[in-house]
């Protein structure tokens, strides 16, 4: 549609917006996700982080277990296999950081292969054109190397430098 002068505003059938409840868990299983390079850091505190926990904990006491984790808007601009996080960073990247958490209990239990069914359901997906494992969720580029490291598992994982790397 054509306001006059240089404004025009896209006809609506172009633009979809498809709005879903999903589990954490299947937003983790079924794409990559990718923060792109004008989001933030990783920047919750042990205040968020706590808030958090204390809201999974409640939700799994509860007779019904169930937990609202909030609002993820993700943009696939390419590729069906990836989503481009627009709002949900913080939770998502908290949400993985506590499923490595319980991978390495689990590992350090000896429970290998509770661990591995995690770390292959959740974090991590098999790169079949070089055959390397690589992080479900990639971080923005101040992030991601050192996320990567932790989620994947099987990397030496540097000591933190700089503010987000040790809130992660």
């Amino acid at each position: 549609m054509n306001l006059g002068g240089n404004l025009t505003i896209p006809d609506a059938s172009l633009t979809k917006l498809d709005a879903r409840l999903y589990c954490i868990a299947h937003v983790l299983r079924v794409r990559r996700l990718i923060v792109p390079r004008y989001q933030r850091s990783y920047a919750w505190g042990s205040e968020q982080i706590n808030t958090f926990w204390e809201d999974l904990r409640s939700a799994i006491l509860s007779p019904i277990p169930s937990y609202f984790l909030g609002t993820i808007v993700l943009s696939s601009e390419s590729d069906a296999r990836e989503g481009v996080i627009i709002d949900g960073q913080q939770r998502l990247a908290t949400a993985a950081l506590l499923i490595a958490v319980i991978r390495d209990q689990f590992k350090r239990a000896g429970d290998d292969s509770r661990a591995q069914a995690l770390q292959s359901e959740f974090l991590t997906y098999r790169d079949l054109t070089c055959g390397t494992e690589g992080p479900r969720l990639t971080m923005n580029s101040d992030d991601a190397e050192f996320f990567s490291a932790y989620i994947v598992g099987d990397q030496q994982v540097q000591e933190p430098s700089g503010a987000s790397k040790r809130r992660i």
